[in-house]
């Protein structure tokens, strides 16, 4: 073979490697498994291998077809993936294709989520509160000291079977001091047992609870027990809207859970109005009922005045309004210049007390007063009245 011809077999055969080494080598894998995922992509079917990153990141992301459902597999073609490959604009001329014909793709079942055993967890709490020093103690929040009172409370009906005794309007009521929230609040309430066998209704008593921590040793704390009447506090048997009167026939007694939370007097609401809708069931409460006026401003009320044995009635307009023991403000219906300030007595009835001779303009007396007012003056143009 002459000179020339070699020279130019070699030119093409450098021609050809460099054509070759220009683009990117897509070599599809045999089989491949993905996660939870939407899409299936190059990435996940094919190594790509190229001089330019950026160019093999896009590749890698390129989306083929959906993913198969967790724990099945879907087979992917190569005609498939190179038709995928150029309707995303992908140039054919730049890549090389490798490996094998088809792709079979699984998608792995999604991995159950270990769930500690919650009794596992209270004996791991319970072992560490043991072993645990703390150099410094933490007061335990509201929401600690609610859980371990539910606890105790819970423990304590078990063991002292308090059904009857709260059936018959007896609340029960059980205290841990502050340093032993946390190790209650870290036991079950069938776990815990108390020291002695009896207790009495209606005093306030320290009990012994006891029970085993994780190690096997007795653990004992002092527990405040309160057995006490259920406090009860007045409602209305049936709803009555706002303005109505309240009668003995209305009211009923509830159970309520602080002395606090409603009336406990029946005088207290008695010939009252309700100020706003009332509930039935609902504790009744000062605020939800108003006094009944009984004298309205403009309403005609007649006024006994008393004075030495002698009482004198004369009827006045009333200026403001007023319920039952309440002062109103009232003006003579002849000489509206004449105002008094009377008690009211009931409807539209109201007392004014007059012991002495008034000494002044204003003569303040018990039960109210007498105001004479004078009549404003007009002056005319020259200043004569």
């Amino acid at each position: 073979m002459s000179a020339w011809h070699t020279y130019f077999l070699a030119v093409i055969l450098l021609a050809v490697v460099e054509s070759t080494s220009d683009g990117a080598v897509i070599e599809l894998r045999d089989q491949a498994a993905i996660g939870q995922k939407g899409m299936i992509e190059l990435g996940d079917v094919a190594q790509i291998v190229d001089a330019d990153a950026e160019f093999v990141e896009r590749l890698k992301h390129l989306p083929l077809t959906p993913a198969p459902a967790a724990g099945r597999s879907v087979r992917l073609p190569f005609e498939e993936i190179r038709s995928r490959l150029q309707a995303h604009g992908v140039n054919l001329a730049e890549v090389e294709f490798r490996g094998q014909l088809s792709t079979e793709v699984r998608a792995e079942e999604a991995r159950p989520v270990h769930v500690p055993d919650e009794r596992a967890l209270k004996t791991q709490t319970r072992a560490s509160l043991v072993t645990r020093s703390r150099p410094r103690q933490i007061p335990p929040s509201q929401i600690e000291e609610d859980k371990a009172r539910e606890i105790l409370t819970d423990a304590f009906r078990r063991a002292f079977r308090t059904g009857p005794l709260e059936a018959q309007g007896w609340r029960i009521r059980c205290e841990a001091e502050s340093q032993d929230v946390r190790r209650v609040k870290a036991m079950y309430s069938e776990e815990i047992h108390f020291r002695e066998g009896r207790v009495s209704p209606g005093t306030s008593q320290k009990l012994t609870a006891w029970w085993e921590d994780a190690a096997g040793e007795t653990v004992e704390i002092t527990v405040g027990v309160m057995i006490e009447r259920t406090p009860q506090v007045l409602s209305v048997k049936q709803n009555l809207p706002t303005g109505a009167i309240l009668r003995p026939d209305d009211l009923a007694w509830i159970n309520a859970d602080e002395e606090t939370a409603g009336v406990t007097r029946i005088a207290d609401v008695i010939g009252k109005q309700a100020a706003r809708n009332l509930r039935a069931g609902q504790p009744l409460k000062m605020t939800d009922v108003a006094s009944v006026p009984l004298i309205r401003a403009n309403d005609i009320v007649t006024v006994s005045v008393q004075r030495s044995g002698v009482t004198v009635r004369r009827t006045f307009k009333a200026l403001s309004t007023g319920a039952m023991d309440e002062t109103v403000n009232l003006s003579a219906i002849d000489d509206p210049r004449i105002r008094i300030q009377a008690v009211v007595t009931g409807y539209h009835e109201a007392s004014l007390s007059v012991d002495t001779e008034p000494q002044s303009r204003v003569a303040p007396q018990r039960g109210g007063y007498i105001e004479y007012v004078t009549p404003t003056t007009v002056t005319g143009a020259g200043g004569v009245p």
